[in-house]
């Protein structure tokens, strides 16, 4: 999928904007928090800023630093799964199905 609709998910103008300049901003000196209004924890716009002093300040370096923290968090949730095999996953397993028969059920009342 990735690589049938690469560069073609967004409009660099409208979308992502901030998100390009902002790693820039950072590798010219200025300071999250205080030079920089931002809302978010710090980590991504710092990681963005060693990625663009690393492989240059490109849309294609914030896309590929992207895709290859989104594959990691799935290796992440899959390894967390993977050590929820024993009776504390049957618990939680039990726990998720009880909890999404209820919302069906709530949802069916509403209706």
């Amino acid at each position: 999928m990735l690589a049938v609709s690469w560069r073609r998910w967004i409009s660099p103008i409208t979308d992502s904007g901030r998100e390009m300049d902002l790693p820039l901003r950072l590798m010219n000196g200025e300071l999250l928090y205080r030079d920089v209004h931002y809302l978010y924890p710090p980590f991504s716009p710092y990681f963005n800023s060693l990625l663009y002093r690393i492989f240059g300040a490109h849309l294609d370096v914030l896309q590929a630093g992207g895709a290859i923290c989104a594959v990691l968090v799935v290796l992440i949730c899959y390894r967390i799964g993977q050590g929820l095999r024993g009776v504390e996953g049957d618990m939680l397993r039990v726990g998720d199905r009880t909890f999404f028969v209820k919302i069906f059920e709530l949802r069916d009342a509403a209706q």
